[in-house]
């Protein structure tokens, strides 16, 4: 059997007798089902054309039942890696899927039963392995298995919450009477919403016990305390005191200073995780 496919073709005057017999050749490729012929050219042979190398990839008559699967490689015709696994035994992928191809680009070891490990040689074993989970995902469920949908290649944008969804409206009253100034509310819709926080910095919906007030009350950060009048020389020491502020402490506590009508649903333990 290993002499019937020992090489790739064979001349009209060539015959391999075995034991008074001669032995028939046989082309593995005529065994395969669903096929499909793959090109491939390494980056170093682009303009040459011994480096263009076409492989007939498919599943073997009889699969799955048979545990057989690889590729036959040849260099010059003769056969140098029968059945060559490219994946892992340890699930059913790839399993039945075969194929034969011709590598002249190679070099094969001295013995005729490998091929030397180069850099060349890593580079095709790389793209049949590819060739093959490719292969797999495409035509698995033409042999029984379960066709499973292929991963979408665009990443999915974060979730993201509305600010309807995440601060509640707070009441100017209650704010003059902190002594805050509030920040306008820019009303929204759930599609276009005004301005939209993620979902991994949305304050919990706390519940606010029975005989309390409505807005849970919370210790505000240096930054966040605005006295309704300030005099000119407070705010010019604030202002140098933002510009001398480290950039992404400053982006954080500007943050704050948007989104304050969170503190109105927090309690000082939840603001300092907030922050």
């Amino acid at each position: 059997v290993y002499a019937s496919v020992l090489y790739l073709q064979l001349p009209g005057y060539f015959k391999i007798i075995l034991r008074g017999q001669e032995v028939q050749r046989h082309s593995i490729a005529t065994d395969l089902i669903y096929r499909q012929a793959v090109s491939y050219t390494p980056l170093e042979f682009l303009r040459k054309k011994e480096g263009e190398v076409v492989t007939s990839i498919g599943f073997l008559n009889g699969a799955p039942t048979i545990s057989v699967h690889g590729f036959n490689i040849y260099h010059r015709n003769r056969l140098i890696l029968p059945f060559h696994r490219v994946l892992s035994s340890a699930s059913s992928k790839g399993r039945g899927v075969a194929g034969v191809l011709e590598a002249n680009f190679i070099k094969p070891t001295h013995d005729k039963q490998d091929f030397e490990k180069s850099q060349l040689y890593q580079k095709l074993i790389i793209r049949l392995k590819d060739m093959t989970t490719e292969y797999w995902d495409l035509h698995s469920h033409l042999i029984g298995y379960q066709k499973k949908p292929r991963a979408s290649v665009s990443p999915t944008p974060p979730g993201m919450l509305t600010a309807s969804d995440t601060i509640a409206e707070p009441s100017e009253r209650n704010a003059v009477g902190a002594g805050l100034s509030v920040a306008p509310w820019r009303g929204g819709t759930r599609d276009h919403p005004a301005s939209a926080i993620p979902i991994a910095f949305a304050p919990p919906h706390l519940s606010v016990p029975a005989g309390t007030s409505g807005h849970a009350p919370c210790s505000m950060p240096a930054a966040q305390m605005v006295p309704a009048t300030d005099s000119a020389e407070t705010r010019k020491r604030r202002n140098e005191d933002d510009v001398q502020m480290d950039p992404c402490k400053r982006q954080a506590i500007q943050s704050l200073e948007v989104d304050n009508q969170i503190c109105q649903r927090m309690t000082e333990r939840d603001l300092n995780e907030f922050e």
